[in-house]
């Protein structure tokens, strides 16, 4: 025989409060799009990091195989007529070597820092005649013009100093490379 049994829920809590069962767990999405936003930034930083230091790289070893600046043709000069004071050709007075090195003084420093003249390849007709094409003043032209025919004629025609010393030749040859009338030009 079977006997049917009904059971009856009792309820402890008031109408309206009654307990459900839970809602069924809800899938919350991965947050891709936050991190791959995330990684393009770091990306993009390192990549700004290794631009910067490419750039400060390049920059350091330019500065390190940059050829050092060229000397100062004025303080080279200086330099020449300082050695010819303590050569050995000073010494000796070997008159006609001393004033080939005097006008090879003057024209390379007329050279390199005017570029007036060829240098060591003028002659001193050359170098005067391009001062007067240049337009250099006509004192100055006259000058480094006397100073040459002194010079050449001891080196050439082996003329004596005309009553002048080798320490005046120096002073003269020292006055036009000091002198500022070929800046006023320049």
């Amino acid at each position: 025989m079977s006997v049917a049994t009904t059971s009856q829920i009792v309820s402890s809590l008031p109408p309206g409060e009654e307990i459900f069962d839970i809602r069924p767990p809800v899938a919350i999405p991965y947050p891709w799009g936050t991190w791959l936003l995330y990684f393009i930034t770091i990306c993009v930083v390192l990549f700004l990091i290794k631009f910067v230091m490419t750039m400060i790289r390049e920059r350091e070893e330019k500065a390190l195989n940059a050829p050092p600046p060229p000397p100062d043709p004025l303080e080279e000069a200086l330099k020449a007529m300082r050695r010819l004071k303590t050569s050995s050709i000073w010494k000796n007075g070997a008159v006609k070597d001393i004033c080939e090195v005097l006008a090879l003084i003057l024209r390379e420093f007329l050279k390199a820092k005017y570029s007036l003249g060829l240098g060591k390849a003028s002659t001193s007709d050359e170098l005067v005649d391009e001062l007067f094409q240049k337009k250099i003043a006509n004192e100055l032209v006259r000058k480094v013009e006397n100073l040459s025919t002194v010079l050449d004629g001891v080196k050439y025609a082996g003329e004596n100093l005309h009553g002048q010393t080798l320490e005046d030749l120096h002073q003269r040859v020292l006055d036009l490379i000091n002198c500022r009338e070929w800046e006023m030009k320049f």
